[in-house]
C-alpha cells in the first residue's frame, strides 16, 4: 500500500496483524533500516506518544478527557516521524464521574492493547516492550511539567508502574524494556533508555 494513498482509515484496521494499514505504519521506520520488529517498535512508540499525550494533559489540567477507544478514532500513516496522526470521530469528551478508570477501559483495553497485539502477532516485537512505550507516554510530560505526582499516581492506577525504574536524585524515570531505536544506526540512545543507566550521561541521546 502506498503511503501517500492512505488517507484518514478507522483505527479498528491497526487491530489486525494481517491488515494493509498495519503493514504501512510498519514499513515506514523499516524503510530507514529497521527490521520488522525494531519498526514495529519505533512506529509504536510514536503511535502510543499520539494518543497518550492529551489524554494526560487533560488529566493535568483538570480538561475535557478525549474518548479515544478504537472505534472512535481515525488513523493517517505519513512518511516520516511522527508516522501517524490521529482525530477523534465524536468529539464529545469522557464523562468526569470516573474518568481515570474509563481512560483504562477505553484507550488502554479498548484500543493499545488489541494494536499492540496485532503489531506483536505480526512482526513478533514482544509485547512487553510495547507496553513500555506507552508507561514513558504516561510518565514522560507529566514528570516533564514537575507533576511526578499524578504520574506515579496514573501508572499506578493503570498497571504500568512496573515498567519505569525510578532514576536516582530524581528527574525522568528509565525504562525496564528498550524501545530499540538504539539498534538502529544514526538514532542513538534514548534519555529513558535502560542500557543509559550503565553508559556515560556524556553520550548522545535520541
Amino acid at each position: 500500500m502506498s503511503l501517500t494513498n492512505l488517507s484518514w482509515v478507522p483505527a479498528t484496521a491497526f487491530g489486525d496483524p494481517g491488515s494493509a494499514e498495519l503493514a504501512a505504519v510498519i514499513a515506514v521506520p523499516q524503510a530507514g533500516g529497521a527490521p520488522p520488529h525494531v519498526a514495529a517498535a519505533l512506529a509504536w512508540k510514536a503511535y502510543a506518544w499520539y494518543l497518550v499525550n492529551p489524554v494526560v494533559t487533560a488529566l493535568a489540567s483538570s480538561a475535557p478527557v478525549p474518548q479515544l477507544d478504537l472505534r472512535n478514532v481515525e488513523v493517517r500513516v505519513t512518511d516520516a516521524v511522527p508516522y501517524v496522526a490521529f482525530r477523534a470521530v465524536d468529539p464529545r469528551p469522557l464523562a468526569d464521574d470516573g474518568v481515570v478508570d474509563l481512560v483504562h477501559e477505553t484507550l488502554f483495553e479498548g484500543h493499545l492493547r488489541p494494536v499492540a497485539q496485532a503489531l506483536s502477532a505480526a512482526t513478533r516485537i514482544g509485547v512487553r516492550t510495547l507496553w513500555g512505550s506507552v508507561a514513558e507516554a504516561v510518565s514522560y510530560p507529566l514528570v516533564s511539567a514537575g507533576r511526578t505526582d499524578l504520574a506515579d499516581r496514573l501508572l499506578e492506577a493503570w498497571g504500568l508502574d512496573h515498567l519505569l525504574q525510578p532514576a536516582l536524585g530524581g528527574g525522568q524515570p528509565f525504562r525496564r524494556t528498550c524501545c530499540l531505536a538504539v539498534t538502529v544506526e544514526g538514532l542513538g540512545v534514548c534519555a529513558t533508555c535502560p542500557v543509559r543507566r550503565a553508559r556515560p550521561a556524556s553520550e548522545g541521546a535520541a
